[in-house]
Formats: structure tokens, sequence, C-alpha cells
């Protein structure tokens, strides 16, 4: 079973992902302080929430909680304890650019999957 999020949040936290986790850790949730981020539950209006973690500083083995993120159903990071506000506005930023360029260029009726665009039509 997968996560459900809307696509927007889903963009920011993929740029989150490929310019900050693994340029910098080589982890795919990993903090340029040597901590983590995880994804919480499901929100019901489309929102991405999680757990940022950080070194403990008695036992960098270990960790302890930093805060909580949030990003919004827009694609919006409006909280991400760890990231610069510059790159928080970054991520928003591509997130809502890539928005655009695929859902607002789209043709009425076309879905998009894995396997490219389609109708509803020609699914059925």
């Amino acid at each position: 079973m997968g996560y459900s999020c809307n696509a927007a949040s889903a963009y920011a936290l993929d740029w989150i992902r490929d310019h900050v986790s693994l340029p910098n850790t080589g982890s795919s949730n990993g903090m340029p302080d040597g901590g983590f981020w995880e994804v919480g539950r499901e929100n019901a209006d489309g929102a991405i929430t999680g757990t940022v973690w950080k070194p403990w500083v008695k036992d960098p083995s270990r960790v302890v909680k930093k805060g909580s993120f949030r990003i919004e159903p827009d694609g919006k990071v409006s909280r991400f304890p760890g990231l610069k506000a510059g790159v928080r506005r970054a991520a928003s930023e591509a997130a809502a650019r890539k928005y655009r360029e695929i859902h607002e260029r789209l043709p009425a009726g076309a879905l998009v999957g894995t396997n490219g665009l389609g109708t509803l039509e020609e699914l059925v």
C-alpha cells in the first residue's frame, strides 16, 4: 500500500530528497547535520507531515526529535527543521513549477500514470 498526498506536496518532498538528502548524505531521507526525516501518517487535506531527527549531543549514535515538518497540499514547505528558509522556498517553487508543467497543460479527461498519458475512455 502506498502513501496518499497531493501531487504538489510530493514534488516538494522529491526535490528535498534529490537536492538535499541524496547529495549531502547519500541517503534518501538524510539531513546535512547527520539526522534524518521520516514521513508520518496520511493527511486528509493532501499535505505531507513527518518528523525530523538529529544526532543526540551526548551520544551521536542515537537520535532525538528535532521537530516536525509540514508540506502543504499546494507544495509550500511551511515547516522543516534543519532546512534554511531559502532551501524551503526553492523546494516550494520547484514543486509549483513541476505541478504547472505537468498538470496545467493536460487535456480535459487525461490521466497521468506510470505508463504515460491516457484518457478514461482509452482505459475502459
